[in-house]
């Protein structure tokens, strides 16, 4: 199949990394791959031979996770929204999915509502519309009020076919971080299991302590005050 992959990375890059690692086996498994992708260039960044397109950048500041702010930190403008939408949507024209990938949307990535709605919807005009699921992390952060779930749930089921939650519900279920997860129906919700990199063939014994940063791009400056090597 022809799939479009939209990701986003907006401060750290732990998700970035698992968009780097499906799209790899999706390349493996025999399908073509195009990644939209809208933040800034990670180091070391693998997509496994996918078709990868850079949207004009965007980033958020750690204390203001609304407002959408260009690489050098000065707010983002409708013009420079209408360009990135329109970039967009004749990505997606061109492509021609069969199935189209978003990161988070509509759980997460609030912000893109004013490119994805629009391109949601130009999937759905189609005549034959694509296959449109969403990527979800096990944990999701979502301290919102009652009319936000009910947002989410609207798009859900008028956009998203299936919903991907890389975790294992018998450890932590969705429902522990998104209370409404039960009303989202069985059938559109999926358990991929954890998404991370193949183990190493050879085990080998670490004398350390292990410290979870997420992707690293915050949190590594922090550990960093401490040690000399950060993880």
């Amino acid at each position: 199949m022809k799939l479009l992959f939209h990701v986003q990375h907006f401060l750290g890059v732990g998700h970035h990394r698992r968009a780097e690692a499906l799209a790899r086996a999706l390349v493996q498994a025999g399908h073509g791959v195009t990644v939209a992708s809208g933040g800034a260039p990670v180091p070391g960044e693998d997509w496994g031979g996918a078709e990868v397109v850079h949207l004009p950048p965007a980033r958020v500041n750690a204390a203001d996770f609304r407002t959408l702010r260009h690489l050098d930190g000065t707010p983002v403008d409708d013009v420079w929204r209408e360009a990135r939408r329109t970039q967009l949507l004749a990505l997606f024209e061109r492509v021609a999915p069969d199935a189209i990938l978003l990161e988070g949307f509509p759980f997460a990535r609030r912000q893109l509502k004013f490119e994805l709605i629009p391109l949601l919807d130009a999937a759905k005009a189609r005549a034959k519309p694509p296959l449109v699921a969403t990527s979800l992390r096990d944990i999701l952060v979502f301290n919102k009020p009652p009319k936000r779930h009910d947002e989410v749930l609207d798009l859900v089921e008028t956009y998203i076919d299936l919903v991907l939650i890389h975790g294992d519900p018998r450890l932590v279920p969705l429902e522990r971080s998104f209370t409404s997860a039960g009303r989202i129906p069985e059938a559109k919700k999926a358990y991929t299991g954890f998404v991370a990199p193949n183990p190493p063939a050879e085990r080998t014994r670490v004398a350390s302590v292990v410290v979870s940063v997420g992707g690293g791009a915050v949190g590594r400056r922090r550990c960093g005050r401490r040690s000399s090597r950060a993880p």
